[in-house]
């Protein structure tokens, strides 16, 4: 019995002692903030800028946000991404929004521009308890977009 519990507390420590948590796939169909419809084969027209709704990620895995975006139609969108804590939206406010920086205090709100085809776009979305989506067409066409992230726990 003594060197189960020796050959235990060694796997312990081996292992660091840490337990693995396991992974969901959370998928999010994003809405269009004004009217909260779901932007799925939704009209976007050249010359309006739409933002979606806020999408609660507090409980997302760094580094594992993709936003899916399904095309039909002339387009060129420019795709872009603000955070907010958590404070403003939940007192209802809902107003400061922020682009991203870097370290070096670079801006860091570009997704993509100038998107004509469908794409699958892996981004890193930062530690902020919500994130919204800025849709700048340039050209008019239908879209479908999903945001997708993982969380463990």
């Amino acid at each position: 019995m003594k060197k189960w519990i020796a050959l235990a507390v060694c796997i312990l420590m081996l292992s660091g002692g840490v337990a693995y948590a396991r992974r969901y796939t959370k998928v999010v169909p994003l809405k269009q903030a004004t009217n909260g419809a779901t932007i799925e084969g939704y009209d976007l027209k050249s010359g309006i800028t739409y933002y979606t709704e806020p999408v609660v990620v507090g409980d997302a895995v760094v580094g594992t946000g993709a936003l899916v975006v399904d095309l039909l139609g002339a387009h060129d969108l420019d795709i872009n991404w603000e955070v907010a804590d958590s404070y403003t939206l939940e007192q209802g406010g809902g107003t400061n929004w922020y682009i991203p920086t870097t370290v070096d205090n670079v801006l860091d709100g570009d997704i993509i521009t100038a998107l004509t085809t469908d794409r699958w776009i892996n981004f890193d979305q930062y530690n902020s308890k919500y994130l919204r989506f800025k849709i700048d067409p340039d050209a008019t066409g239908k879209a479908t977009l999903l945001y997708i992230y993982q969380t463990s726990d």
